[in-house]
């Protein structure tokens, strides 16, 4: 008797769990569509940006708010695979020396994703702090790869216009292809 009770315990454990590791099967498969659907929307968000503001001339690159989106709701590695995915797709498309900048996206969702989970975003000089890391963090990466396929320029006319305006004035050229990068860099990053 005292068996039979032990095993009808044990089956009910079992069964209750199964049901319960069912629920949250469906659950995460639930989940799992939301996700894949934020993502996309914040790649269609990276991609509008970037042709709304090449196409329009605004003087700020809006491709990687949906990055940083994705990167501060979902983490970093989500946050890099949208970075990456529209500058692949834009490569695939335009040209292929955007694939390069693959790495100042990953590298900018990177340190959002972190610095989201540390909660460093949650007052305004956090915010702030890091959007001037992410802004640095993308002249370094960048400026090297407008160097080799722009000849320095950013292919922005206000970030152009900056470089031409400082060259003029007699700056290094590095510095005024950095400060031209800077022009448009630390408009592109959102605020929490």
């Amino acid at each position: 008797s005292s068996v039979f009770q032990f095993l009808q315990k044990k089956s009910s454990f079992v069964f209750k769990k199964m049901s319960h590791n069912d629920k949250e099967r469906k659950m995460s498969e639930k989940k799992w569509y939301k996700i894949s659907l934020f993502v996309g929307i914040c790649v269609l968000i990276n991609y509008a940006g970037k042709i709304f503001a090449q196409n329009l001339q605004l003087p700020l690159f809006l491709d990687s708010f949906g990055t940083v989106v994705a990167a501060y709701v979902l983490g970093p590695l989500c946050g890099a695979m949208v970075g990456m995915t529209v500058n692949i797709i834009y490569g695939i498309l335009y040209s292929w020396t955007y694939m390069f900048y693959v790495v100042v996206s990953a590298i900018v969702a990177v340190t959002v994703g972190i610095c989201a989970r540390k909660g460093y975003l949650k007052n305004l000089f956090g915010t702030l702090s890091i959007s001037f890391l992410t802004t640095i963090l993308s002249v370094v990466l960048s400026v090297p790869f407008n160097y080799m396929y722009f000849d320095g320029y950013t292919n922005n006319k206000w970030g152009d216009g900056v470089i031409n305006a400082l060259e003029r004035m007699g700056f290094n050229p590095i510095i005024s292809h950095c400060a031209g990068a800077v022009s448009y860099t630390h408009l592109t990053l959102p605020t929490t």
